[in-house]
């Protein structure tokens, strides 16, 4: 406590008396938390991230909306499903659900995984994004490389190989030399 006492120059008493003094006025209590309407709200924000995480591959110009009512045309249209969706509770959204043990279980499998989003696309076997061009010979017959000719080397290789030139004489005459006519070894 020598930080709050030194250095902000507030006493522990004083901190406490504010912390207690934020958690009466926020009104966050265990009931009120486990309300019907904040696990209604906790399961809408769960479900909406997966499925927005499930469906931002997908190239549209508006990011697709999670519409219970509509969902079979999504399924078919994008190929994205659910598995985990608790047992007894109907397919609906979270603010149609109307009891709190029902929506504790869907707020629950949401939080553990055990309910997601999944690709029935990449399930199947189907490519998932834009598929690679075909070469552009694609049905023409190509010839097979014959033993006559050696191969090529590419370019990058030639380049490589290239014989370098010498930079520089392999004597080199000093200005000593020049003037005396003899060498420096004598």
């Amino acid at each position: 406590m020598d930080f709050w006492e030194d250095r902000m120059h507030l006493s522990p008493d004083y901190i406490i008396k504010q912390l207690e003094l934020w958690a009466c006025n926020e009104e966050k209590n265990i009931e009120a938390r486990d309300s019907l309407e904040n696990m209604q709200k906790q399961a809408k924000i769960g479900l909406d991230s997966g499925f927005s995480s499930i469906t931002k591959h997908l190239r549209q110009e508006k990011a697709i909306r999670l519409r219970f009512a509509n969902f079979e045309q999504i399924k078919y249209k994008f190929g994205i499903d659910y598995e985990g969706w608790p047992d007894g509770i109907p397919f609906c959204s979270p603010y149609k659900i109307q009891t709190i043990d029902e929506i504790r279980r869907l707020r629950d499998a949401i939080r553990d995984n055990s309910f997601r989003w999944v690709d029935a696309r990449c399930e199947a076997g189907e490519t998932v994004g834009v598929p690679r061009q075909g070469r552009s010979d694609k049905g023409k017959k190509r010839k097979a490389p014959s033993n006559e000719n050696p191969p090529q080397a590419s370019k990058k290789s030639r380049r490589g190989r290239k014989q370098s030139t010498a930079k520089s004489r392999e004597i080199i005459t000093t200005s000593d030399e020049d003037s005396d006519g003899g060498s420096a070894c004598d």
